[in-house]
């Protein structure tokens, strides 16, 4: 119970990586609130079983890619918890596809989700709740793809290369607020 009375945002919380990091802070004794997009079937899942961890546990669907989306959900976090201590930025598509078959609204998109979504969520819990509090977490996702070529993936390598250098870049001006940043690499055992 590591984390017990900590408040945890965990956005693309529905299935996958997202799901998994939630009912693991939830087993740590974080509350959570977490958010997908489309997939409230997928999100009551995870809400429910972090329930049984005995957390407090709210979800919603959310834009992650639409500023105004990400400001409502700041406001229903506080509404929810008053505080925020971790955000994980896990929210992300993916549609493989050849890079002359890529049209520019497939790569627009992608880095919408991905990158705008995690510089939103980011600046707005940094501003509204870890600054004033001189303290938090900052957890976002990256990818192999941002450092290996792959085919298939050049909007969402660009995407996930772009949250690396944005994390860095953020973890420098933010430990002043003793406001930790950091990105992962998931990748598949072999």
């Amino acid at each position: 119970m590591r984390l017990k009375n900590k408040k945890a945002l965990i956005t693309g919380a529905s299935k996958g990586i997202g799901k998994s990091v939630a009912l693991g802070l939830a087993k740590e004794g974080a509350d959570i609130f977490i958010t997908a997009q489309k997939d409230i079937d997928g999100l009551n899942e995870t809400m429910e079983e972090a329930k049984k961890l005995g957390v407090k546990a709210t979800c919603g669907l959310y834009d992650a890619s639409c500023f105004k989306d990400v400001e409502r959900l700041m406001d229903e976090v506080e509404k929810s918890f008053g505080n925020l201590d971790i955000l994980v930025n896990n929210a992300g598509i993916i549609k493989p596809t050849p890079f002359l078959e890529l049209h520019p609204e497939q790569f627009e998109k992608t880095l919408k989700v991905h990158l705008f979504g995690t510089y939103y969520h980011t600046w707005l819990a940094a501003k509204r709740f870890m600054i004033p509090n001189k303290s938090g977490k900052i957890i976002n996702l990256a990818a192999p793809a941002a450092f290996k070529g792959y085919i298939g993936v050049v909007d969402y390598a660009s995407a996930k290369g772009g949250i690396a250098a944005f994390t860095k870049n953020v973890a420098k001006e933010l430990l002043p607020y003793n406001i930790q940043v950091n990105a992962v690499v998931p990748v598949a055992e072999s």
